[in-house]
């Protein structure tokens, strides 16, 4: 039987090699972006109009993170007023943000790929349905 500290070490490590990877290949890209900004570009890239809140939500970082990261990214972003709550704004990427986000989608498949290479697509789909149980979402889908 496998204990919690063996999976903590094997996920420790495999955390550990992602950012690493992820990080080499968003500077072969020539993009000096955080993982965490990556990731927020992508987000936003995938649900344009989405707001900080829903941000947090996805992310697991808490509002006053977001604000800081979406201030370091405001060159790559346009806010636009939500039509239904007009105190809200929505969040979608300009010319040079859909670049950039196209950028960083090419350095993760580049540093994920290999990394996930010896899984077959049930195989990563468990993965998935597992770290999302272990996460309290079962249900959600898609790359965050």
């Amino acid at each position: 039987m496998t204990d919690n500290l063996h999976l903590e070490t094997r996920l420790s490590a495999l955390m550990s090699q992602m950012r690493q990877q992820f990080n080499q290949a968003l500077a072969a890209q020539g993009l000096e972006l955080s993982p965490p900004q990556a990731q927020l570009l992508t987000l936003i890239g995938q649900e344009p109009g989405i707001n900080g809140r829903q941000l947090a939500e996805k992310t697991g970082r808490d509002k006053a993170t977001i604000t800081r990261l979406l201030a370091s990214l405001e060159p790559f972003l346009e806010r636009r007023v939500d039509a239904a709550d007009q105190r809200c704004q929505c969040l979608h990427l300009n010319a040079e943000g859909e670049r950039r986000a196209a950028q960083v989608n090419s350095a993760r498949r580049q540093a994920y790929g290999a990394l996930f290479a010896p899984l077959g697509v049930q195989e990563k789909a468990q993965l998935a349905a597992l770290l999302q149980k272990c996460l309290g979402r079962e249900g959600e889908t898609g790359a965050s």
